[in-house]
């Protein structure tokens, strides 16, 4: 049989011409996305070739748009001119499409808005090319920085030969332009782009969609909430509108601007209509529970006031700058407007203290930021954020997801809500929250037991919305370790989560260039809320999974078990969803060559959303799971929060190292895993790369002391280490770009007062609160041979007594999100079961004492460091509590 070359289409006829004038010149097929098209436009485009011209004066970047019909003027019969439209009819159509101002424009606007750094002069041309010789050729100049051109195939040819002749088309490795573009297309044996080249495209994508939220900023009276789920820009949105508050200016563009201009108006007549007091007399506070979180604020609006100050005439705006201030009480007296992110995490004093605030004389304002789902429970629209107020009316409610692609989205509301599990109960919402407060476009559901469910999603803002295989399933760690190792990677590009045994034969320390945790221990609760909640990673690594997340025995009514299983399905939807790009499981090892339970549900959902539903598309990539009811489920309102009173290990009161102390030594001292300890180390600004490095012996017992162990030091006659291995001094920080590399990973937390920095002395200061401490510890009346909660609760009644900052510091203690102190024992209960409240002396203060002894020693020891008492006498009063 004679061989036939295969039949070309028009698209691939161009392509082939391009490559005869332009070798390795052209990128086709390129997925490109506008962040700045608002949410109920299309915002997925594919540009068929892309090639860049450039001349002494400045670059031009050439979209071609390939049609292989003809191209009609305002309606059929009507020839195209230069100012007017350019449509085609297709034959399933029934009304022309405007090839200019859809696809041409949107794809010259996303390359605009993608390359807006860019410092050269740059012009986006887009051409559309007729495969009919008898279209006209055409030019329109839509604006400075945009231009539409038409052709005809022969005029197209003739157009490329002159080029050709110029010499002025770039290879694609000399335009750094086409580099940039480039870095989002897929490889095609791997569906994505590599690795390093994901990680820079959707960083660039994300600030491209992050300066453009100013879009989303509406005006509400004395109140305002930005209510979403996690990755939809409520801290974002939150702090562009810091920026509108303390400028009294705001970024608009005119509606019937050609070219996207922003510009700033002043916002004083707004801000009356509002309810802001006068811009000279504000003061504005920006609050959030967690340093992460203040630090992902200040930052934004940093980066809004320094990228649209450049809009304001004369290039100088008046700031009243905000204060922004960790959350603790009282709100101060001089405050008007209040801004608070994660305003979920506020207790119910925390809301009760804000409602009266607002409601105080005066002219005031508040605008907090929520995620509805932080609870596992959604917020509607009308229900309550803060207690005491209504924001009826008054809540923007965010739908784009741009932290997560699909896949990752999608993965870990499957684990948190069992939907892939074979049997037992699953938290399966109504149609309508699926499409109003999780976003889904299509959700098919059914009430009867065995009837599938289907959700679909089109492409949204997430560049990997385009790539397939974000989402895998590794069966070893060195198999995953594989595909990270050789590409450079850094902490803040990969987070590292462990809940379960270590992999025999694996090196963990491999991991140390990454973020690694790990939490298998009875406080993965604790440690998966504190260390791994808020932040953000390109790529996240999920080891095994909680051991009470794979139950498979249940009741009818939800029992305490089954609530233990729903929190554990929960730390694996927050480890999920910080990622960015990828996410990647390990497995276990399969029962009797099965892979059952969770493990079996990871393989399936995994299946699912790796390719969308029909892999041959390029733009418009519908992404789709399907799961189906058992005969048991749950919604989403059965649910609130509540943490679980764990037990950790039980180390030694006290252990003895001989020095020099290593990693290693501390590790088997302490009876914990060595790599929480080089998150610690990295807490206290000190450095590390192996278990044998040597720790300073102060830093060792201030680590120590953090997990109740008073560590002991003797003298060693081992020899220095050579200099090269030396640890090496913790680097000077940088501003970081986000995702934030996570701060200090410490097992407890005290949220109102700074640290106090850490004392070397072995003796108290005479007259100090060191002195008086110590004395304490020794007076007659200490009950030292009574029980530990007998110490505990005496240490605890002098630094509330005794202490300027001592009843603050309990009131402000969180471990996890229980409340160990109090003004009451209800307000303790709240928030733990069987918490075996007790008085503490006559301070007026309670404690939940059902905590283990070395927690309570570890409890003891932060609260005193918090305090700036030395470490000697910190040691003497954990010490003090006997097991």
């Amino acid at each position: 049989m004679p061989h036939t070359e295969p039949t070309l289409n028009f698209e691939q006829r161009v392509r082939a011409l391009l490559d005869k004038h332009f070798a390795c010149c052209a990128l086709s097929n390129i997925p490109i996305f506008r962040p700045d098209a608002p949410e109920h436009r299309e915002r997925g485009y594919e540009i068929d070739h892309l090639i860049h011209v450039r001349s002494d004066i400045g670059d031009r970047l050439v979209v071609i748009e390939c049609k292989d019909i003809p191209i009609i003027g305002d309606h059929p019969g009507q020839r195209p001119t230069a100012t007017g439209k350019w449509q085609v009819l297709r034959h399933d159509a029934t009304e022309p499409k405007d090839v200019k101002r859809t696809q041409l424009l949107n794809h010259a606007r996303a390359l605009q808005s993608y390359l807006h750094d860019y410092r050269r002069p740059l012009v986006f041309e887009a051409w559309c090319v007729s495969s009919y010789d008898d279209t006209p050729s055409l030019r329109d100049v839509w604006n400075p920085t945009i231009h539409f051109r038409l052709y005809g195939q022969t005029d197209f040819a003739r157009e490329l030969a002159r080029l050709h002749a110029e010499g002025s088309v770039l290879r694609v490795e000399q335009s750094a332009l086409l580099g940039e573009v480039r870095k989002g297309v897929p490889v095609r044996d791997m569906g994505h782009p590599e690795l390093n080249n994901a990680i820079a495209y959707v960083a660039r994508c994300r600030k491209s969609i992050d300066v453009e939220l100013f879009r989303l900023f509406e005006r509400r009276k004395q109140r305002w909430a930005i209510n979403g789920a996690a990755g939809m820009g409520k801290s974002v949105l939150l702090a562009y509108a810091l920026f509108v508050f303390s400028s009294n200016r705001r970024v608009a563009i005119a509606p019937d601007a050609r070219d996207s201009t922003r510009s700033l108006l002043d916002f004083s007549e707004t801000a009356q209509e509002i309810g802001l007091p006068p811009h000279g007399e504000r003061v504005i506070y920006a609050a959030a529970k967690k340093d992460k979180q203040l630090q992902v604020l200040e930052h934004y609006w940093e980066l809004f006031a320094a990228e649209y100050s450049q809009l304001e005439d004369g290039g100088s705006l008046r700031f009243q700058r905000p204060v922004f201030r960790k959350w603790s009480l009282p709100i101060p007296e001089d405050c008007n407007v209040l801004l608070i992110d994660e305003s979920h995490d506020l207790d119910a004093d925390d809301q009760t203290a804000v409602a009266t605030w607002l409601k105080s004389e005066g002219t005031r304002y508040l605008a907090i930021a929520c995620d509805r789902h932080q609870k596992l429970r959604l917020v509607g629209s009308n229900a309550v954020l803060i207690e005491g107020l209504s924001f009826s009316g008054q809540t923007t409610k965010l739908r784009r997801n741009y932290r997560n692609p699909f896949p990752v989205y999608a993965a870990g509301l499957a684990l948190m809500f069992r939907w892939f599990a074979a049997n037992g109960p699953k938290v399966i919402p109504t149609a309508a929250q699926l499409k109003d407060e999780f976003g889904f476009d299509e959700a098919a559901v059914t009430d009867a037991p065995g009837s599938s469910v289907t959700l679909r999603k089109w492409n949204d803002s997430h560049p990997g919305n385009y790539w397939n295989f974000t989402t895998s399933v590794f069966f070893s760690c060195q198999d995953a370790f594989a595909q990270l190792g050789n590409a450079g990677l850094s902490r803040r590009d990969v987070l590292w989560v462990r809940f379960r045994e270590e992999e025999e034969g694996f090196d963990y320390e491999q991991l140390l260039r990454f973020t690694y945790h790990n939490v298998f221990s009875d406080e993965s609760f604790e440690l998966v809320d504190k260390y791994v909640k808020g932040q953000e990673f390109p790529i996240v690594v999920v080891e095994g999974f909680p051991a009470l997340a794979n139950r498979s025995e249940f009741s009818a009514a939800m029992d305490d078990a089954e609530k233990d299983m729903w929190k554990a399905r929960r730390q694996l939807y927050l480890c999920c969803s910080r990622s960015t790009a990828f996410l990647y499981f390990v497995l276990p090892s399969p029962e009797g060559g099965q892979f059952k339970g969770l493990a079996s549900e990871i393989l399936e959902l995994v299946k699912q959303v790796s390719t969308p539903e029909d892999p041959t598309t390029t733009t418009k990539r519908i992404w789709r799971v399907q799961f189906y009811r058992t005969s048991l489920s749950r919604t989403v309102d059965d649910f609130v929060w509540e943490s679980l009173a764990a037990i950790p290990p039980q180390p030694a009161a006290e252990a003895e190292v001989t020095s020099p102390v290593t990693v290693r030594k501390l590790s088997a001292a302490v009876n914990v895993d060595a790599g929480t300890l080089f998150t610690s180390l990295f807490a206290h600004d000190f450095t590390v790369k192996f278990s044998t490095d040597i720790i300073p012996d102060e830093i060792a017992r201030e680590i120590a002391l953090e997990h109740g162990v008073i560590l002991r030091v003797k003298p060693g006659s081992e020899p220095p280490p050579p200099p090269e291995a030396q640890p090496a001094a913790a680097p000077t920080p940088t501003q970081p770009t986000l995702p934030l590399v996570p701060a200090a990973t410490l097992p407890v937390q005290v949220v109102s007062t700074p640290p106090p920095s850490r004392e070397s002395t072995s003796v108290p200061a005479p007259g100090g609160l060191d002195t008086d401490l110590d004395s304490f510890l020794h007076a007659p009346n200490f009950p030292r041979f009574g029980r530990a909660v007998d110490q505990y609760l005496s240490i605890l009644t002098w630094l509330a007594g005794k202490h300027p900052r001592g009843r603050e510091a309990l009131l402000n203690y969180r471990r996890g999100s229980r409340r160990y102190f109090a003004t009451s024992a209800e307000e303790i209960a709240r928030f733990a079961r069987s918490p075996n409240t007790k008085r503490i002396g006559v301070t007026g203060l309670y404690a939940m004492t059902t905590t283990d002894t070395a927690t309570k020693r570890a409890i003891i020891g932060e609260l005193l460091r918090t305090c700036g008492i030395g470490l000697a006498v910190r040691e003497k009063a954990v010490s003090s509590i006997l097991s």
